[in-house]
């Protein structure tokens, strides 16, 4: 979940009674790269990349979910989970409103588009991209809504009191309050769906709120498309990386790219154990860093994917 924190949701909640939610996340945006968060640097000399720290990061990004609610609708943070990921294929189903501008949508398409082909490279999971105009999900899709708040309340009622709820869901309602409620510093969320026997992952949707525009809307589409591969949890130890909350990497990192190759390691096998893993990820962390020192796509400056235009 790509979420604000710190004193910028004070922020946000001050302009908020003035602003329109597009402006708020707009200014949010300049605020953020004023600061020197949203980075794109893809191998930052200020954060060098060890594998004591993929072996600990692993454990607390695959390992642990960021938020939901349990049995007694209490709501939960770091919850440890079995591994789970996808097997066979996946596919990226992207959907637009209406209105969303047509520049817009091509240019979300082709930023999706180079992600997925990165993801597939580094996982060897075939990911597939198309856009579907109905809103329906089969097995193996990670369907990705870019909705207004109008669009948001409709989904909302269109799914309140048809399913208990998905682990994803973060506040007491379940799906649909989640989709309705959410807080303006909460910009993009998902829900992941996994077969409960075998923990492979069936589904995904995903909530882009369609007033992020740039840079923010970009972040939105690394951070959540890559977590729905399976590495679900936020955490402000993991760093360099856009699996916390402080904003402070916009894009994939290298780390992150280490991180996804670990997950998909032949040894593992969803449905396993912290206990079953831990003894095994020292040996993946080093297959993960020799397969990137040997990725001819490390040698462009920037990274593989290199910074997008904001």
């Amino acid at each position: 979940m790509r979420a604000m924190t710190g004193v910028l949701p004070l922020l946000l909640a001050l302009s908020a009674c003035e602003r329109s939610l597009e402006a708020q996340y707009r200014e949010m945006g300049n605020l953020l790269v004023s600061v020197n968060a949203m980075r794109t640097d893809y191998d930052p000399e200020d954060a060098p990349v060890t594998r004591d720290m993929l072996v600990r990061d692993f454990e607390t990004v695959a390992l642990h979910y960021e938020q939901g609610v349990d049995a007694d609708g209490n709501q939960t943070t770091g919850a440890p989970i079995p591994l789970e990921r996808w097997n066979g294929f996946a596919r990226v189903v992207l959907n637009f409103d209406d209105d969303a501008d047509p520049a817009e949508v091509e240019e979300t398409i082709r930023w999706t588009r180079n992600l997925t082909r990165r993801l597939t490279e580094l996982t060897g999971l075939p990911i597939t991209l198309s856009r579907r105009p109905a809103v329906s999900v089969r097995r193996g899709d990670i369907l990705v809504l870019f909705v207004n708040a109008d669009s948001r309340r409709m989904l909302a009622d269109l799914i309140d009191g048809s399913s208990d709820d998905t682990r994803g869901a973060s506040r007491p309602g379940g799906l649909a309050a989640d989709i309705r409620d959410t807080p303006p510093e909460e910009i993009c969320f998902f829900f992941p769906l996994a077969d409960p026997d075998t923990h492979e992952l069936d589904m995904v949707l995903m909530i882009m709120k369609s007033e992020t525009h740039g840079l923010m809307r970009l972040a939105c589409i690394h951070e959540e498309i890559t977590q729905a591969m399976g590495l679900y949890n936020d955490d402000d130890d993991v760093r360099p990386s856009i699996f916390n909350d402080d904003e402070e990497f916009a894009l994939l990192t290298r780390h992150d790219e280490l991180l996804l190759r670990m997950l998909y390691d032949p040894a593992l096998r969803p449905g396993m154990t912290a206990q079953e893993i831990r003894p095994l990820l020292p040996a993946v962390a080093d297959r993960a860093l020799a397969a990137d020192a040997a990725d001819p796509r490390r040698a462009a400056p920037d990274g593989p994917a290199g910074p997008d235009p904001s």
